[in-house]
């Protein structure tokens, strides 16, 4: 039963000889790593963007008691501070919709982090440009699961667009 938040803050976990509490994503990587080996396993045709969106998009900001996740100031938890939430693998097999990113919403992104032209082509070995203006706007459409805008100002709106499929019944 895996419960706990990316990156994991305050892991129990059974030693040889007693419990420990650990911190961090070095506690908390093994295993959201294995729920998406686990979550593979039964959907073996997902990529790894529509693993990681199922856990997002299942994960519950309650712990396994149905408190609301604090942080550690025993303070409610902010969306800063708790990601998705706590993963639920087995609520991911079934998430009905997923966000699948691709490799050009991720070369949009190191656009918009500054990356040149030229550092881009030599990770991505493609001859991919970046948009003349890589804005706000462009990192917000990028397909994920969760929708961050930056420099949104008050009483004004933004649209931002995001393509999903349906990986569960019809009606989904």
């Amino acid at each position: 039963n895996i419960q706990e938040s990316e990156p994991g803050q305050d892991l129990v976990g059974k030693k040889p000889s007693q419990f420990a509490i650990k911190s961090g994503t070095s506690m908390a990587c093994p295993h959201v790593t294995g729920a998406a080996a686990f979550i593979k396993s039964i959907h073996h045709l997902w990529t790894p963007s529509m693993i990681k969106s199922a856990l997002m998009t299942t994960a519950i900001i309650a712990d396994n008691t149905g408190r609301v996740l604090t942080n550690s100031s025993a303070d409610s938890a902010n969306p800063h501070e708790t990601g998705a939430g706590e993963i639920s693998p087995v609520r991911a097999l079934d998430p009905g919709l997923v966000f699948p990113t691709t490799s050009q919403d991720h070369l949009y992104f190191l656009c918009y982090c500054g990356y040149s032209a030229k550092h881009i082509r030599s990770m991505s070995s493609t001859a991919f440009k970046c948009p003349k203006v890589s804005s706000e706007k462009l990192i917000s459409n990028i397909n994920y699961p969760s929708i961050s805008i930056g420099k949104l100002k008050k009483n004004h709106l933004r649209r931002v667009t995001r393509h999903v499929v349906n990986v569960g019944s019809s009606n989904a």
